[in-house]
């Protein structure tokens, strides 16, 4: 059992620290480290680190390097490349792409109408912040908390099958007749079908945020039918009093 909660523990370890790999800084910390160990090893009049992962006899040296060479590659395209190429490929999807598909599958028409009882969050972050009532505060720096933490969390989401979804691709189309796993799911199954539902499946995951409800509305019902009663006073007699979906 002990073996089991160990093996489990370096596992979540490793996810860890490939988690970590995908930041900006560990690159970076990462490069410098590699740059300062081959400086060193030149400036003694050693083999720099090109040199000893290319050297056949040192066998146990070279993968140890190449793995850490690869690893730092990882990063570099992890935390450097992929935001560049995610925010180009966003902005064609956008630019070219979003119009048609929302018009074919009618996503707006579905946020169209604001339901009762939620004000947005401009007006309620101004009200709160004018009237310093704590409990307008205490819901809006929660909702303000759990946008933050829905944004990280999608946005990572779609970088990782964005990430994924190009090195299938290169797999399949480009590798699908070597040794690789691509080679081995279709000599498996028989049939690239798993395949491209994984394709279109990492497809869906990346654009899929664009087409999810955003609205910056906040539910607050004590705010919201304030507002109503302050609106309807407001408004003359002789003025129609419909206040369904009305948005604050």
């Amino acid at each position: 059992m002990s073996d089991i909660n160990q093996t489990s523990v370096k596992s979540l370890g490793l996810f860890s620290v490939l988690d970590t790999a995908m930041e900006v800084r560990f690159f970076f910390l990462a490069a410098t480290f590699i740059l300062w160990i081959d400086n060193v090893f030149l400036c003694l009049h050693q083999p720099g680190i090109i040199e000893l992962v290319n050297a056949s006899d040192l066998q146990n040296v070279n993968l140890s390097l190449n793995l850490v060479l690869i690893f730092v590659a990882f990063s570099f395209a992890s935390s450097i490349v992929l935001p560049f190429l995610s925010y180009f490929i966003n902005e064609i999807y956008l630019g070219f792409l979003w119009r048609r598909i929302e018009k074919v599958f009618k996503f707006g028409s579905r946020f169209s109408e604001t339901p009762s009882d939620y004000v947005s969050a401009y007006k309620l972050r101004e009200i709160a912040y004018m009237t310093k009532d704590k409990f307008l505060l205490d819901v809006y720096n929660s909702y303000e908390k759990t946008k933050s933490e829905r944004e990280r969390f999608i946005g990572k989401l779609t970088s990782l099958a964005l990430y994924c979804l190009i090195l299938l691709s290169i797999n399949y189309f480009k590798y699908g007749q070597k040794n690789s796993i691509s080679f081995f799911i279709l000599s498996y199954l028989g049939s690239s079908e798993l395949i491209w539902f994984c394709i279109m499946g990492l497809l869906l995951l990346v654009f899929f945020r664009f087409h999810i409800d955003d609205r910056d509305c906040v539910y607050c019902p004590s705010l919201y039918r304030e507002l109503v009663e302050t609106k309807r006073q407001s408004m003359p007699p002789s003025a129609p009093t419909s206040w369904s979906n009305t948005r604050f």
